[in-house]
Order: structure tokens, then C-alpha cells, then sequence
């Protein structure tokens, strides 16, 4: 976890007045924040997708697939709201205050989940998880912003973003150990019972700014001021989300990614029900020919991240275009796929999941930080991963709707053509970087 951090660090450009001290502490403590960071939300993933790694304990329990469903719904209307008000909460009271609040109301849903029978409690009690939730990606994309510059944060967003994705096999595997060995309870009352070991720590020692523990803001350390700096305002609820509101490219990323999420989505929860329905895989079989997804997202999120920070100098959309365009091709493919091909299978997953979750890296954390710099990092990643919450929310009427419908062929033929528009869309932002245009 630390190597990442490491990794991260770039040779000081300061200006001659810092003195040396000063950059040997920064030097020291940035890798610390954003080690501390990224454990931040593998912490909320703890008590977020042990839902997912417990619903086959819910099930055997008696509850019923509606029912799951139906908590599931709650959480995810929950979330998707939430991230639209913890991001200018968070650009107005600070990151760190609101991480906190959110990982102790995460936990206490997770131990009320725990002990609940009637559905409509456990329903609720997701909901409120769903909001305690929505206060930790967009507040974890300000603290980033807050110690790297912009010309790291491609990089940076790329490492941190790993954390989702060992938070989620984490999470599921805890989930699945808890259920075999004690039921499913103890799938969230465990979980919770960690998370608290780590809000401590992070209460001692989470630094969200530089400027927190009075050193200068990276933008003066790293001789790269912030593009979009206000100095002199004090912050306000909902200042930066109206600033983000009125520039036209905030519209048109929101717009692309809504799709993106859309489609990231549908091979998320339904690739492995296409596999078991249209080409016969055995229920076990069709769940782990999707492995190769993750496995390929890990390489698109960091090789996305280098590339817009050094092959483009900042620039983020040709990266996503080049991966929301791949991910277009790359489907039409996937409706082709017959059962007897278990090596193209393989390859089309990593090619999934290197173009979906390279673009979707990109365009939730550095864009976001771009469209609104270091004071409204939190507001735009709030805003952007809200609107494709809604985007996510609406990907079984592609799994679902339009499969059983028109047959798995049109689905992914449709899901081509949505990914074509978000491609279009982002195209248009091709030569310009952060707010511009």
C-alpha cells in the first residue's frame, strides 16, 4: 500500500523561498496522506459491499429475491443522492470532518443491519448506509487534489482508485467467510467492528491538506498554481457546486459519463447472467469467466491515469475517448461470443475491463478534480459520480429489460451505440484541459 504512495512523489519544482525543511516534511508526509486516503475507502468498502458478498446468506435465510432486491434498490437511490449533497458539505467544512461522520454512520447501519428482521427496517437501514457512503469518494478526491498537482493527479487518482477494486474482493471475501463460518450477521458486524479500529486512525492521523498542518498548498510547493484558485473566499455551502453548474464542460462530462457508468455497470451485474443464459456456462462457471474484468480494470486505471498525465500532458479526454471508443468495438464482439470459445472469452473480459474502468478512473477522479481544482474537487466528484449513480441505477433495463425483450444481441448492440454517443460527447473536450470550454 505504500508503494503506490512512494511511487507518487515527484522531485519538488519550488520556488527558492521554501525552505528546505519544509520540503523534506512535505516530502515525508504526502505519501502518508494518501496511504491513509486510499485505506480510507477500502474501510468504506468494508461496510458498503459486504451487502453484495451476503446476499446468498439472505436468501438462504429465507428472505426473498424481491426483498434483497428491494434493499438493494434503497441503497442505491441513497447513494446516488447523497454524493449530490456530501460533496459541497464537504468543500465546506473540510474533508476530513465529513470522511469521519460518514464511516461512523456507515458503521452504525452495518451493525443495525446486523440485529434487524423486518424488511423495511434492513431496507432502511441501507438507505441511511447509502448516504453515509456518499461522503466517501467525492471527499477522498479533495484530499488527493489537496497534495498533488495537477500535473500528478492522473497519476494519483490512478493508484487511489486501486483501492476500490482490493476493497471489493476484500469485502466480498470477509462477507463470504463470515457467512460460512457464523451466518449472515456476522457479515456486517464484523466489518463494522474493523471500520472502527480504522476511524481511529484516521482521526489521529488523516491530514487532508497540506495547509492543515501549516505547510504552504501544493500549489506553491510544486511551482504549479491551481488553475481555478479563488484566494480570499471563504468557503460556503454550495458555492462550488454553482460555480460547476454554470461551465458548459461540467454538462458535457456529466453527459458522457452518465453512459459510461451506464455500460460499466451492465458487464458489472449482468455479463455473468448473459454467459449462464445465452452461451449455457454452469451458474459457478458464468461468475468466474468475469474475473478477467476486474483483472484488466487494475491495469486500464493506472495506464489511463500515466497516460493522460504524461503522454498528454494533463489533457484527459483522448484517453477516455480512446477507452470509451474501445469499449464500443469491443462489445458488438461480445454478442458474438459462443460457449465453446473459453480463450476469447477471457481476452474480450480484459479488454472490457481495461477500457471501462480506464475511462471510468479517469473521468471520476482527475477529471473531476479538473473541471473544479482543489477547493471544489469534492462538489465536482460528488456531482459527476451522482449523476452516473443514476447512470448505474438504470443498467437492468439493459441486463434485463432489453435481453428479455429483444434478445442479449440487442442489448449489447444497443449498449454500443449508448458508449458511441459518450464517446462523441467527450471528443468535443478533445484539445482542452480542466474547466476550459
Amino acid at each position: 500500500m505504500s508503494t503506490p504512495a512512494i511511487e507518487l512523489q515527484a522531485r519538488p519544482q519550488a520556488r527558492p523561498a521554501l525552505a528546505p525543511e519544509l520540503l523534506r516534511r512535505f516530502g515525508r508526509l504526502r505519501p502518508e496522506a494518501f496511504a491513509l486516503t486510499w485505506l480510507v475507502y477500502v474501510a468504506f468498502y468494508l461496510v458498503r459491499k459486504n451487502f453484495d458478498g451476503a446476499k446468498p446468506g439472505l436468501l438462504a435465510a429465507g428472505y426473498a429475491k424481491a426483498e434483497v432486491a428491494t434493499m438493494d434498490g434503497a441503497f442505491l437511490a441513497a447513494y446516488a443522492l447523497g454524493q449530490f449533497v456530501a460533496g459541497p458539505i464537504g468543500d465546506w467544512l473540510g474533508a476530513k470532518r465529513v470522511i469521519l461522520v460518514g464511516l461512523s454512520v456507515s458503521v452504525g447501519a452495518n451493525l443495525a443491519f446486523g440485529f434487524l428482521e423486518p424488511v423495511p427496517l434492513l431496507a432502511t437501514a441501507l438507505a441511511v448506509n447509502g448516504v453515509a457512503q456518499a461522503c466517501g469518494f467525492p471527499l477522498c478526491c479533495k484530499v488527493i487534489a489537496a497534495w498533488f498537482p495537477a500535473s500528478m493527479r492522473g497519476r494519483a487518482s490512478a493508484w487511489f482508485l486501486t483501492s476500490y477494486t482490493l476493497g471489493d474482493i476484500a469485502a466480498k471475501a470477509l462477507a463470504g467467510s463470515m457467512i460460512n463460518g457464523a451466518g449472515w450477521r456476522f457479515a456486517f458486524l464484523v466489518p463494522a467492528g474493523i471500520v472502527v479500529g480504522f476511524i481511529a486512525l484516521f482521526a489521529l492521523r488523516l491530514r487532508q491538506s497540506p495547509r492543515e498542518v501549516g505547510l504552504p498548498d501544493v500549489s506553491e510547493i510544486e511551482n504549479e498554481p491551481e488553475p481555478l484558485a479563488q484566494p480570499g473566499l471563504a468557503p460556503r455551502f454550495g458555492g462550488q457546486l454553482v460555480r460547476l453548474l454554470r461551465m458548459p464542460a461540467t454538462w458535457v462530462v456529466c453527459g458522457a459519463y452518465f453512459l459510461l457508468k451506464m455500460a460499466r455497470y451492465t458487464f458489472m451485474g449482468w455479463s455473468n447472467v448473459y454467459l449462464f443464459e445465452q452461451l449455457r456456462y454452469a451458474p459457478g462457471d458464468a461468475t468466474l469467466a468475469t474475473i478477467p474484468i476486474t483483472v484488466g480494470g487494475l491495469v486500464g486505471t493506472l495506464a489511463a491515469g500515466y497516460a493522460s498525465d504524461r503522454l498528454f500532458g494533463g489533457r484527459r479526454a483522448p484517453v477516455v475517448v480512446f477507452c470509451i471508443f474501445g469499449l464500443a468495438i469491443v462489445t458488438p464482439f461480445y454478442a458474438g461470443l459462443g460457449s465453446g470459445e473459453p480463450t476469447r472469452a477471457m481476452l474480450l473480459h480484459l479488454l472490457i475491463g481495461l477500457f471501462a474502468y480506464g475511462a471510468d478512473a479517469i473521468m471520476s477522479a482527475a477529471m473531476a478534480m479538473d473541471l473544479a481544482g482543489s477547493e471544489g474537487a469534492a462538489s465536482a466528484a460528488g456531482l459527476l459520480n451522482g449523476i452516473g449513480s443514476v447512470g448505474a441505477t438504470l443498467s437492468p433495463v439493459l441486463g434485463a429489460w432489453v435481453s428479455m425483450t429483444f434478445g442479449w444481441t440487442w442489448a449489447w448492440y444497443v449498449l454500443s451505440g449508448l458508449l458511441l454517443v459518450s464517446a462523441a460527447l467527450m471528443a468535443t473536450r478533445w484539445r482542452r484541459a480542466g474547466a476550459d470550454g
